[in-house]
């Protein structure tokens, strides 16, 4: 009985210990690379727009 209670906590360590692991995803090494449009739309987003200097604008 001893040796049951010492391996299901053993194993629930295991387990619990694991789980931080588990928060963050693997990186996708086969990933494809990016197409040129894909490309171009990283850019477009990752530009800033002007701000209006007048409320016309």
């Amino acid at each position: 009985m001893r040796c049951f209670v010492v391996l299901a906590a053993a194993i629930s360590a295991l387990i619990a210990g694991s789980a931080t692991g588990w928060a963050f995803p693997v990186p996708e090494i086969s990933k494809p690379w990016p197409t040129e449009h894909q490309q171009e739309l990283r850019t477009l987003a990752s530009q800033s727009l002007p701000y209006a200097m007048r409320y016309m604008d």
